[in-house]
């Protein structure tokens, strides 16, 4: 008890030491969280045993505190991977119903629901590249438009660096992937003299500080409203209003479509 700066004196290990004498049973896997001087915060693993025909007792000591702190970061990480792959699901589950209700055959629905959930791949990919901490915005444009094979001559992205929180760059890449797919199929990719820009930059609005990105086709068919909305333009509006508490305003021109979103960060 007097060892160090009276770090084990304490009443569990005043109580069970004499009965290590008295039963000669040992003390077994004892854990003590102290505060020592020299070391911190420390818990410490103890066993102790009388040594046969003898008065002594032989204490083992073993510093297991970077290992407990292993243990909570795996038990956080495993309930985070529950966490996110509930998410997962329910995501996919969204478009795979989105995407029924707003393709008329079988095959077009495969081609469509197919696609998202390879957009909604790549941008996991990107998050996990960097540990989930987030992704580059640049990166994130740059996956949406190589995916129809647009990242070159035709398209153009500029912004400042900006690195987007993880659900951020979901919504993102998903709203990119569809505003992509709408260019290739309908828009000013699908003819041989259309354009794309897409910049950013941080500005402030109504609702605050925000990432003001506009996506704008030109020298392709004149854009025209849908009759009705479908998952592209749902995801696009709602998305943005319900998981970041943004906003988009989608405006169809005759130079081409034109997609504006605020995401307050």
């Amino acid at each position: 008890h007097e060892l160090g700066n009276g770090e084990w004196d304490v009443p569990e290990l005043r109580e069970r030491l004499p009965q290590v004498f008295s039963t000669a049973r040992p003390l077994e896997r004892l854990e003590l969280e102290r505060d020592f001087v020299s070391l911190g915060r420390r818990t410490m693993l103890l066993n102790a045993r009388r040594l046969d025909g003898t008065d002594m007792i032989l204490i083992g000591i073993e510093d297991i505190t970077e290992r407990r702190h292993w243990e909570e970061r795996q038990k956080l990480l495993v309930a985070e991977l529950g966490h996110r792959m509930k998410n997962l699901l329910a995501t996919v589950q969204s478009i795979a119903s989105q995407t029924m209700r707003n393709t008329g055959s079988l095959s077009a629905f495969n081609e469509a629901f197919g696609g998202r959930l390879q957009a909604l791949g790549r941008a996991h990919d990107l998050l996990t590249g960097d540990n989930w901490a987030g992704a580059d915005l640049r990166e994130v444009v740059s996956e949406a438009l190589q995916a129809y094979g647009m990242a070159g001559e035709r398209t153009h992205a500029e912004g400042e660096d900006f690195d987007l929180a993880p659900r951020a760059a979901l919504v993102l890449s998903m709203t990119m992937y569809e505003l992509a797919t709408n260019a290739a199929k309908h828009g000013a990719l699908s003819s041989a003299s259309g354009q794309v820009e897409v910049g950013w930059e941080l500005v402030r609005a109504e609702l605050g500080p925000a990432l003001r990105l506009t996506w704008h086709e030109f020298g392709g068919p004149p854009a025209t409203q849908p009759t009705r909305a479908g998952f592209g333009t749902s995801l696009i509006e709602h998305s943005l209003a319900y998981e970041l508490e943004g906003e988009a305003r989608l405006e169809f021109l005759e130079t081409g479509l034109c997609c504006e979103m605020l995401i307050p960060y």
